[in-house]
Formats: C-alpha cells, sequence, structure tokens
C-alpha cells in the first residue's frame, strides 16, 4: 500500500516554487509527483488536482498549501 510517506518526500517539497498562476504550480506539482511513479501519469494527477481546487482552496497561508486529490489508480 502506498503511504503519504512515499509520496510527499523532501524531493517533492517545493518551498520556492515561481509559477505565473495557482494553474501552472499545479501543473509543476504534478509533473514531479509523476517523475518516480511509473503506473501514474502527471496529465492524471493535475486532473484530480483541478477538480480537488474547484471545491475549495488546498492553501493553508502565507503562500503555503497541501495541493492533495484521490486516483482511482492509487488504494
Amino acid at each position: 500500500m502506498l503511504q503519504i510517506k512515499d509520496i510527499l518526500t523532501l524531493d517533492r517539497t517545493h518551498y520556492s516554487l515561481r509559477a505565473q498562476s495557482k494553474k501552472k504550480a499545479l501543473e509543476l506539482l504534478s509533473e514531479s509527483i509523476a517523475t518516480d511513479l511509473n503506473h501514474i501519469r502527471a496529465h492524471d494527477i493535475f486532473d484530480g488536482l483541478i477538480m480537488r481546487e474547484r471545491l475549495g482552496s488546498t492553501a493553508i497561508s502565507n503562500g503555503v498549501a497541501i495541493p492533495h486529490t484521490r486516483l482511482a489508480t492509487i488504494d
């Protein structure tokens, strides 16, 4: 079973990400996560993150956010 610690690694923690928009930031994040997860496409992650953000922002404050989504391909 995949655990959060397997996904949220130091390499995937972006503390100075520069993006023109929230959408672009989510796209960059999706690509970062999909880099070493062979069975998941960046496009699927991005679509999930966009759908989740439509329900409500995952921003905490001061430019900090914890984007997350559920994917059918992950238990």
